[in-house]
């Protein structure tokens, strides 16, 4: 998921570069080729690079001449140039990513493209490469220029995100995508779970307990949705959204937890090395904006569950920040602060 235009940078600019001579492995650190051989199961990239060109030559519109890399959260995507002119972009997925279930977020894609909805078209059914897979998809010309502090992209990142919940209510029988990836667990906040338990985190103890009995209960519908909602999951081409990424994170999910973990860092990129949650206003205009594409208003109960899984989604990333700062140097302007600021049990009040 990211934008292209000005943040794609050329492997190669040499007009005559031939396919053998498109490195991948120019693009890629040392520690991503190792990924890569360990996902396929290649003994090395040169041969697994040779693999994939003639796999790409044979399912793309001519051979290629060069890859093309992605700055941004897509580490396993790269943009692919063929000697007919035409650009595509290419996705390896991970070894856990099965056939039926690439094959349905693939279908889903293309059924949603079919209803307008701004989504890269896939080009090519899922292609065993080794001991995973990878597809070709439509390369969307876009650039990214999203601020989600900015009121006006708070609202286009809500609207899409109702847009798709509503463009998909309808897929009822989906087997092969995994379900509730983001809802309530019980056990995120145990200290029999935690080993060795977390220094200075029993405030987040005492503020999660009082959360559970809500969380525990079935409230709202269910959604077809990524279960990632960053500022870099969108391009632009003249201040509209012309491309929605992050398919291959495509879950079942209760919808008040899919826009509870939206709200909660549609702020910031996701590999950002400092990530400032939204305040309190921009958690309302998000929800505000969602509902008014969503075309009906959450109700009390809703809200109410909405106001506990924000706050618990917060105190998600906030236990995240403390193990990994413990003597808490990075506290300004972090999740932890944010919630040690509130008034009440929620994060923010929705009524």
């Amino acid at each position: 998921m990211t934008g292209f235009g000005n943040l794609v940078m050329k492997a190669f600019s040499d007009s005559h570069t031939s396919a053998s001579e498109a490195g991948l492995a120019t693009l890629l650190k040392a520690e991503k080729i190792k990924e890569i051989l360990a996902w396929t199961g290649f003994s090395d990239f040169i041969t697994f690079e040779q693999t994939l060109l003639t796999l790409l030559n044979s399912h793309g519109p001519s051979e290629v001449k060069a890859f093309q890399a992605v700055h941004g959260q897509r580490q396993n995507a790269w943009v692919i140039e063929f000697k007919c002119g035409a650009l595509e972009m290419l996705h390896l997925y991970p070894p856990e990513m099965n056939q039926a279930q690439l094959m349905a977020i693939l279908q889903i894609q293309k059924i949603v493209h079919a209803q307008k909805y701004p989504c890269p078209l896939p080009l090519s059914p899922p292609l065993q490469l080794g001991k995973t897979l990878i597809s070709l998809e439509q390369f969307l010309h876009g650039e990214r220029s999203l601020s989600a502090h900015h009121e006006q992209d708070i609202r286009m990142m809500a609207f899409s995100l109702a847009q798709l919940h509503q463009a998909t209510c309808s897929f009822r029988f989906l087997p092969h995508l995994p379900a509730n990836q983001l809802s309530f667990n019980s056990k995120e906040f145990s200290k029999s779970t935690l080993k060795p338990f977390p220094p200075d985190c029993e405030w987040l103890l005492s503020l999660t307990h009082p959360l559970r009995r809500r969380l525990k209960q079935k409230v709202g519908r269910e959604v077809l949705s990524p279960s990632e909602w960053y500022p870099e999951d969108f391009c632009f081409q003249h201040a509209k959204i012309c491309g929605v990424f992050g398919w291959k994170t495509l879950s079942r999910e209760s919808e008040l937890w899919v826009v509870s973990q939206s709200v909660t860092h549609f702020t910031h990129a996701k590999y950002a090395s400092h990530k400032a949650p939204p305040n309190p206003v921009e958690i309302k205009r998000f929800v505000a904006a969602f509902e008014e594409a969503r075309g009906v208003p959450f109700d009390t109960k809703e809200r109410r569950y909405l106001e506990a899984s924000i706050t618990w989604c917060m105190a998600r990333t906030a236990l995240k920040e403390q193990l990994e700062d413990p003597k808490a140097l990075n506290w300004k302007g972090s999740y932890r602060e944010a919630l040690t600021q509130q008034k009440s049990p929620y994060f923010l009040s929705l009524l």
